[in-house]
């Protein structure tokens, strides 16, 4: 009897502490919300960005929030960062990577979708990405959603890139499915390996977020 009451109050707590992080995760993204509708646009056109050199090798990791500028999209206002893409004469690829942002603990997390807009050196847009094969990974310090984008022989005209996230991505789920594999298992007849299934997390898309963009070149 002692032991069928500690599992039900052990049930109650861990039960508690999911509706805790679930209100937590809740209030980040409501906040993140009021900080976008309150925010100032900075400039009227794209022109007027501030753009950063996009480095040629390792990672161009950075936060997307309310310390970002604002701009009025097309779908709508949204926190951006943009980027001078480098020039090549070959085709390249462009991994892109978003993290997982919100909290200490998955259940609390929150992922931004990465939009990607490109220009010409007249800051004309010349191709909008609103969606690409993104799979979960998970990487040393931490995981997120990630996809390659190859930039070919037509995007040579391409010299700026705006990446943000379109308003109506906002609370939609973006499900990840996080492990599984072979468990060793001793019997008494030998050792037999038995499939385990992983753990499929649930993370909301959110204005705020941390992005990583790579350049790679063959």
């Amino acid at each position: 009897m002692k032991s069928l009451i500690s599992i039900l109050a052990l049930c109650l707590m861990l039960s508690g502490c999911a509706a805790q992080m679930e209100l937590k995760r809740k209030d980040n993204l409501r906040s993140s919300v009021i900080a976008l509708d309150g925010a100032q646009v900075c400039c009227k056109s794209f022109e007027e960005m501030n753009f950063i050199p996009l480095r040629k090798s390792g990672r161009n990791k950075y936060r997307i929030d309310r310390t970002s500028s604002a701009f009025d999209f097309d779908s709508g206002k949204s926190f951006f960062i943009a980027f001078e893409v480098p020039q090549y004469k070959n085709p390249y690829v462009l991994n892109v990577e978003s993290w997982v942002d919100g909290g200490s603990l998955l259940p609390e997390m929150h992922l931004l979708y990465p939009s990607l807009l490109f220009l010409n050196k007249s800051f004309k847009p010349i191709a909008l990405i609103k969606e690409l094969p993104y799979v979960f990974d998970v990487w040393w310090t931490t995981s997120g959603m990630e996809a390659n984008l190859v930039m070919g022989e037509e995007s040579r005209t391409v010299k700026y890139l705006v990446v943000f996230m379109e308003q109506s991505k906002q609370g939609h789920i973006f499900t990840a499915h996080e492990g599984g594999g072979i468990m060793p298992l001793v019997t008494g007849s030998g050792i037999m390996y038995m499939p385990t299934g992983g753990v499929t997390h649930k993370f909301p898309f959110n204005a705020e977020g941390i992005i990583n963009i790579e350049v790679q070149r063959d």
